[in-house]
């Protein structure tokens, strides 16, 4: 998929990642949630933690930018 331009920022390790709040609205000090990789929370057996990491992770893709997979 497709998305918006994602924006860096410049610590000394060079990999700190801004947010889309803050690429789009400079100052804004919002960040987005880390999720982890799809074999980790498939090793939980857990559904309903997966359930809401699915519909969290969704949110976040729509208030980004993505519409679609």
């Amino acid at each position: 998929a497709i998305g918006p331009v994602q924006a860096y920022g410049s610590n000394s390790s060079g990999s700190t990642f801004e947010g889309w709040a803050s690429y789009y609205q400079s100052g804004i000090g919002e960040y987005p949630s880390i999720f982890p990789c799809n074999g980790i929370v498939a090793a939980t057996f857990n559904k309903p933690l997966i359930e809401a990491l699915g519909e969290q992770l969704g949110e976040e893709c729509s208030w980004a930018g993505y519409n679609g997979i």
